[in-house]
């Protein structure tokens, strides 16, 4: 008997799991014009497919699409190279790129984003867009990452007016900075193992000799 498949959460309005679609179009396709896919016998644009159709399952990236004289042929080349375990995930997330745009937004755009407290200037942080949905907008600080509503986030171009209106109105520091935080000032310093006097070490070893001999002396009456 098959072992049986654990269920998967599944959205409302799903069926099925299915695959994610790529976001590519038939001018990608090796099909399209270059080659026959050998169940059509014909490229499909003879076909009449159009160039801006959603790939079909024979989809093949045309391999032709980038020369080798090409800039993007060497930076693909060196991303295969040192990411090759990765590819998978580089894949999604490239294609991702393309949804991401669609909301406005693109990889490592600089913004600003409010990391906690009220409308004061220190509570805001840079930030830099890796990808965007419907929804949310996925970001990375320095020493932070975080998802944020389309909303939320603060174009560079605007922080310059928004951060010139809060100095303007002296909101700088966040007076209830200090409850957003947990200061531990309690110190805990590791119990120091004290070396055994001279005495100490001269009694344990008396100790075990005595120990020692008396065993030895009850042995020895026994035979």
């Amino acid at each position: 008997m098959d072992d049986e498949q654990p269920k998967l959460p599944l959205a409302t309005n799903d069926k099925k799991r299915r695959a994610p679609a790529i976001a590519a179009k038939c001018k990608n396709c090796l099909f399209f014009s270059n080659a026959a896919y050998k169940a059509f016998k014909k490229p499909c644009k003879t076909l009449g497919v159009k160039s801006f159709s959603r790939p079909c399952e024979h989809f093949f990236a045309n391999p032709f699409e980038f020369i080798l004289n090409d800039k993007r042929h060497k930076l693909i080349a060196t991303l295969i190279k040192k990411y090759e375990d990765d590819l998978p995930g580089i894949v999604a997330w490239l294609n991702q790129e393309i949804y991401t745009r669609k909301k406005k937004f693109y990889y490592g755009q600089p913004v600003v984003v409010r990391m906690l407290g009220e409308d004061y200037l220190t509570n805001y942080a840079q930030a830099w867009v890796v990808s965007a949905n419907s929804e949310h907008v996925f970001v990375q600080g320095k020493k932070f990452k975080g998802t944020f509503l389309h909303e939320s986030i603060i174009l560079n171009e605007d922080w310059v007016r928004k951060r010139a209106a809060l100095v303007k109105h002296k909101k700088i520091k966040d007076p209830k900075a200090k409850d957003y935080y947990i200061i531990s000032k309690k110190r805990i310093t590791p119990k120091k193992k004290e070396l055994p006097s001279k005495d100490d070490f001269t009694k344990t070893l008396t100790a075990k000799a005595k120990k020692q001999s008396k065993v030895i002396r009850i042995s020895v009456g026994e035979t």
